[in-house]
């Protein structure tokens, strides 16, 4: 029979002698919430963290779901060692915005355009991992990348996805419709002058 590391029993132990185990962090501290944000978006950001809590089951902003809460903190892990925010992560959270029924908020989309790079950033990750082994969900990446990719000018590479997009999702209207745009961009953008006028008339990111 093996014996335990000593090192790993006493944190083990420390952590069962600590008022962690009866009283976690409460689970809104797990979210990056950037500051400053309009009244529309602190008030979206607290139906995310009302979503965050019904998730684990919390009582009291106290989550009892120890998984679900594991999967936050874990999240949360990432999010400072790289930095990010809940903007940056907005890759991850298209499950969360159709969980949480906000399609009301009809400016999700122009705002994550804005972190065009760290959407093409992290769908490549995504893709490069094999993370997405479903079908839709891989087209659904594919797509939120070339639409990235379009934004940033790089036409070729995301008609390439869009076509490996539709691969999975055949006569899907939205690839479609993309693939149409990025088609007649490559051949209307064709010189220096019109990408650059192309791209001073992207959404810019916010000052801050």
């Amino acid at each position: 029979m093996s014996v335990p590391n000593p090192a790993n029993m006493e944190a083990f132990l420390n952590f069962f002698k600590s008022d962690m185990i009866d009283n976690p962090p409460a689970l809104r501290s797990y979210l990056r919430i950037p500051k400053n944000l309009t009244p529309e978006w602190e008030s979206f950001f607290e139906k995310l963290a009302v979503f965050c809590e019904n998730s684990c089951g919390s009582v009291n902003g106290i989550p009892n779901n120890t998984h679900e809460r594991v999967a936050w903190e874990k999240r949360q892990w990432i999010m400072d060692d790289e930095n990010l925010d809940e903007f940056d992560m907005w890759p991850t959270a298209t499950n969360t915005k159709e969980k949480t029924s906000l399609a009301s908020l009809s400016d999700i989309r122009t705002t994550s355009n804005r972190r065009f790079s760290v959407v093409e950033q992290h769908t490549t990750k995504a893709l490069t991992i094999e993370y997405l082994t479903n079908p839709v969900k891989r087209a659904k990446a594919l797509y939120r990348r070339a639409k990235a990719r379009c934004h940033l000018g790089n036409f070729k590479e995301g008609l390439e996805d869009i076509n490996l997009a539709l691969e999975l999702q055949p006569g899907e209207t939205a690839i479609l419709a993309l693939k149409d745009e990025l088609t007649q961009l490559l051949d209307t953008v064709v010189s220096a002058a019109s990408l650059k006028r192309y791209l001073d008339q992207q959404p810019q990111p916010p000052a801050n």
